[in-house]
């Protein structure tokens, strides 16, 4: 992973900005950003290097703050196959990080990217804490759920050209 800066602990009003700026982070209160911003690591990823690797550790939920980046999976022959795109303010590895099982895919940097590490613990000790934050974990997991429902029936339903267009 080619990281141009790694921040931890530094800056943390800027890092409380871009977790309120995700779904999953948007209503908590302020006091609970405070303490996730302090505990989280913030990174700029450069376009074209990797932010997580299929098979490492993932320790925590990460989001791009800022830039875009693809999920990927590793194909026998060198290649790869595109999972899905992901942008400023989305999060990826919940479901993975939660129950502490190693990046399911390649996830690349597609633009220079601000990716913010938000470790697990704190995140569960948020879930019996804030009901609110739990309602909002599950609509997050949800969400992923059916986003990934939708990859197989579009492959069904649409031809190449339309399922391109629709990413």
């Amino acid at each position: 992973m080619d990281t141009v800066a790694d921040e931890t602990g530094q800056n943390d009003r800027a890092t409380e900005r871009l977790l309120r700026g995700t779904a999953l982070f948007a209503n908590l209160a302020p006091s609970h950003i405070g303490r996730l911003a302090a505990l989280s690591q913030k990174k700029t990823i450069r376009r074209g290097n990797t932010i997580c690797c299929q098979g490492e550790p993932m320790p925590a939920v990460v989001g791009l703050a800022d830039g875009s980046a693809m999920l990927a999976l590793r194909r026998p022959d060198g290649g790869r196959r595109t999972v899905r795109f992901i942008g400023a303010r989305e999060i990826f590895g919940l479901a993975t990080a939660l129950h502490n099982r190693p990046c399911p895919v390649d996830v690349i940097a597609l633009a220079d990217s601000l990716v913010i590490s938000v470790p697990v613990p704190p995140l569960l000790r948020l879930l019996g804490m804030d009901p609110g934050f739990a309602r909002d974990l599950l609509r997050e997991l949800a969400d992923d759920y059916l986003e990934l429902l939708e990859e197989p029936q579009a492959s069904v339903q649409k031809n190449a050209v339309q399922r391109l267009a629709s990413y």
